[in-house]
């Protein structure tokens, strides 16, 4: 959390200096990794994992943001996925795929599942209020048994930006 707040106080003077359109990408970081949390496939060898992260500012209104790209993502509320009194809430609020935290005005964090370009993967995004506007934060990621499958192409790459801030127009 800290290493995002010094980032985006770096990366401030030169978004606010470019804000003369809508948007402005900062930054687009693909890693690959591997580590315990990924899981191991039934030989012992370790999964790859994939993440894709970016970040953008937007000069529209938090709420704003937040309600566009829960609309365009379908990202599910908790009463979405199973209504009060529903048995299997708990059971859902245990989900490590799944969130959903709202404090309207201030911040939002979306994850899910999410298919895009014939992908599946877990996809993340957290907005927070940045002056009159809002700084996003976009994970996609991915796990597959077959470390070659998961998009790391920069069209896959684009594509994903592209749809995010085509949501925001």
């Amino acid at each position: 959390m800290m290493n995002g707040t010094i980032t985006r106080t770096l990366l401030a003077g030169a978004a606010i200096a470019a804000l003369s359109g809508c948007i402005v990408i900062e930054d687009i970081r693909p890693t690959t990794s591997s580590s315990t949390t990924t899981g191991t496939a039934g030989n012992g060898v370790q999964n790859p994992s994939e993440d894709i992260t970016f970040s953008l500012t937007t000069q529209l209104d938090v709420d704003t943001t937040y309600a566009r790209l829960r609309r365009e993502f379908d990202f599910p509320t908790l009463d979405e996925r199973a209504p009060k009194g529903h048995r299997q809430r708990e059971w859902i609020k245990l989900d490590a795929g799944f969130h959903h935290r709202t404090q309207p005005g201030v911040t939002y964090s979306m994850r899910s599942s999410e298919a895009h370009d014939g992908h599946n993967g877990i996809m993340q995004i957290d907005i927070d209020r940045e002056g009159s506007g809002a700084y996003v934060e976009v994970l996609y990621h991915a796990r597959d048994n077959d470390q070659y499958s998961f998009p790391t192409s920069d069209s896959f790459q684009s594509s994903l930006r592209e749809r995010v801030q085509g949501a925001l127009r």
